[in-house]
């Protein structure tokens, strides 16, 4: 009778332990819904915040100037900006910390205006990228759960995953394979992606992609962002290339010799030319940085900016915050071009047109960071491609 006792005994062990397994499971998945759950709702919220500051800025001939988070009781032009928007409730973002500036976090209802248009960003909740509303797309969009092929879901857009190809057809696309479409001028480049219902990338757009390839340690060389003697992977980008890469997709995503690329398995694949870029929700970048140069939606004067021709580091660099603010340009972290955002060359050319990214033989200077401006909308060089979003 004892021995039966016994064996009934360890049997019930065991069922409790299997139970506490099924409810140690079962307590992972409600955590992981309810995060999900809270997740969405708050971005539905900030969706809806967004949509009422597109409300009160519609119509208007002129907008508040300013560089700043929205929420910072600190910033003089925020207040102006909420008095002459007559804003009873100021949106936050949950993850906005009090004392927090543009400088400082990503982590708020950024605004940036130069008076004739303005620009609104900020991190979703939940992996999912950046929400973002500007003057030259005004209409609001939910997140983007899922985009046609070749183009990528980032928060409230889709991205072209790849630099537009299909110069021959004269149709833009985005797809592995063929050479980048290059020789092509800014205004050009808005003509074509409107001809596929998109749009030339914005700088607001550009800068949440590269703020959020530079908030994932998958993009850092130790896996840890800003992490010591780590850096953020250039791409196409050694000095000894002379053209663009041979070979785009997967099994290319290295620049492994000069005017050569391959796998993560061949011997001379190493971070610094990493092709591709991971975001915030898992999806794939190619080229963000590296290549070829990409034409940005953007343009300021000569005059908007004083400065001394030629390349420069950031942290040397000449910026304002009513045409060149910091927050528009810059990393947060990755500063020195050592970590790999690039640097910023000044030109003579005026008005002066965004081009971003590097090309396939700039080394350092290149970056998912990097600035050109010397180039009028008009010019167009076999150095500069494009990329659309929707």
């Amino acid at each position: 009778m004892n021995k039966i006792l016994k064996k009934n005994s360890s049997f019930t062990l065991i069922e409790l332990l299997v139970v506490i397994v099924i409810i140690g499971i079962l307590a992972g998945v409600i955590a992981v819904a309810t995060t999900h759950f809270i997740s969405t709702s708050h971005n539905t919220k900030l969706v809806g915040e967004l949509s009422n500051l597109s409300k009160m800025l519609q119509g208007r001939t002129y907008y508040p100037a300013g560089n700043f988070c929205i929420e910072d009781d600190s910033n003089e032009d925020a207040k102006r900006f909420r008095i002459e928007l007559g804003l009873d409730k100021v949106p936050k973002h949950p993850q906005y910390n009090d004392g927090d500036t543009h400088l400082t976090t990503n982590n708020c209802f950024l605004y940036f205006s130069d008076g004739d248009e303005y620009s609104i960003r900020l991190p979703a909740l939940g992996n999912e990228g950046y929400l973002i509303q500007e003057s030259r797309n005004p209409a609001v969009k939910p997140i983007q759960k899922s985009c046609e092929e070749g183009w990528i879901p980032f928060g409230n857009r889709c991205i072209m995953q790849y630099e537009a190809k299909g110069k021959t057809s004269g149709i833009a696309t985005s797809k592995a394979g063929e050479a980048p479409w290059t020789g092509i001028s800014q205004e050009n480049a808005i003509k074509e992606c409107e001809k596929i219902n998109a749009h030339l990338i914005t700088n607001a757009e550009w800068m949440a992609i590269a703020r959020d390839i530079e908030a994932q340690g998958a993009n850092w060389t130790n896996g840890v962002v800003g992490g010591a003697d780590a850096m953020i992977n250039r791409g196409f980008t050694n000095t000894s290339n002379t053209g663009v890469a041979p070979n785009t997709g997967p099994g290319y995503e290295y620049n492994t010799e000069a005017n050569k690329v391959g796998p993560s398995t061949d011997a001379n694949a190493t971070h610094e030319y990493k092709r591709t870029h991971t975001l915030s929700n898992g999806q794939t970048i190619w080229d963000f940085s590296g290549n070829v140069w990409e034409w940005v939606d953007h343009t300021i004067a000569k005059d908007d900016v004083s400065s001394t021709a030629g390349w420069t580091e950031f942290s040397s660099a000449t910026f304002n915050d009513t045409h060149l603010p910091k927050s528009q340009v810059i990393p947060l972290e990755a500063t020195p071009s050592t970590l790999g955002g690039g640097k910023i060359y000044y030109g003579s050319t005026d008005p002066r047109a965004f081009i971003r990214g590097g090309r396939w033989n700039h080394g350092a200077r290149a970056g998912v960071f990097a600035l050109y401006l010397d180039y009028s909308p008009s010019n167009s060089g076999g150095t500069v491609g494009f990329r659309c979003a929707r």
